[in-house]
């Protein structure tokens, strides 16, 4: 992993991103690139680079909002005892921004809060992730708003055979070796047909087991009438610390994002640990 986008809202709960994305950067020795968005400043429409305490200092001195000073502080404090530099550059705050900025460098993970804030902002900032898996090929790696900083030690890969995709389970092996944390393979079985669900583990299995080389991957096949609540039971039950997860063929993250019933906004606001999320 060399590159790591965090876009944040200044008025967004950044404080559990900065410790999940310094976490993964520390380990990864990956740079770092902050967009933060909804501020405005002539003075970082391009791109700063902070390195010591004097650049934020002098980053610092330009005509900033407050609570972008203070988050390029809290960044600052965590990542500069660490040996990490960091890159810190300001967008008007569309998602569309946020894509584009994607596809204008390579990036390797995109980092970002759910968002805390009560009301219409509130719905709004929930629906960012959903739009970011449908609109960038980059991972996202989703903080939910209330959940609280846990070192990974147990990784959650909620998969389907139908969704098996070879390069994307490497990325999440990858994520799991950083921190030489637990792999659990998980299926939820909803027709309860056991010859059905034996034939299907054993066929997973081995097509994970021909291309995954990791010592600490387990299986869970469980039966659960809801495929989200099978998951969430599954993830508070093991003590999950990161939630993996695909977007399937069979629906449109795009159109799920105007239903109610939206999985991407299920999962950020009922499931209390970080997602990561692909598209396919």
């Amino acid at each position: 992993m060399n590159r790591i986008l965090v876009p944040v809202y200044p008025r967004s709960d950044y404080q559990n991103l900065l410790q999940y994305v310094t976490s993964v950067a520390t380990r990864s020795h990956a740079e770092l690139h902050f967009l933060i968005l909804g501020a405005s400043s002539r003075d970082l429409r391009d791109t700063q680079r902070i390195a010591t305490a004097e650049d934020l200092k002098h980053i610092i001195s330009f005509r900033l909002p407050s609570r972008t000073k203070a988050l390029l502080q809290a960044a600052a404090d965590q990542l500069l005892p660490a040996g990490i530099s960091f890159q810190v550059r300001l967008s008007p705050g569309s998602v569309q921004d946020i894509i584009h900025e994607t596809e204008r460098q390579p990036y390797d993970l995109l980092a970002i809060s759910a968002g805390d804030t009560p009301g219409i902002r509130h719905f709004l900032r929930n629906t960012v992730p959903a739009r970011l898996i449908s609109g960038t090929k980059v991972p996202v790696f989703v903080v939910p708003r209330e959940s609280r900083y846990n070192e990974i030690r147990h990784i959650t890969y909620a998969v389907d055979l139908t969704d098996y995709d070879p390069s994307i389970i490497q990325q999440v092996k990858h994520i799991a070796s950083l921190f030489d944390a637990k792999l659990t393979i998980a299926h939820v079985n909803t027709d309860h047909a056991e010859q059905d669900r034996e034939q299907y583990q054993i066929s997973l299995e081995r097509t994970i087991t021909d291309t995954l080389d990791y010592p600490k991957v387990f299986y869970k096949f469980f039966d659960h009438a809801d495929p989200f609540g099978g998951i969430k039971h599954f993830v508070s039950l093991n003590n999950s610390n990161l939630l993996a997860m695909i977007n399937r063929k069979a629906f449109s993250w795009r159109e799920l994002f105007f239903k109610p019933t939206s999985l991407t906004r299920k999962m950020v606001q009922e499931i209390r640990v970080p997602i990561l999320a692909f598209r396919k």
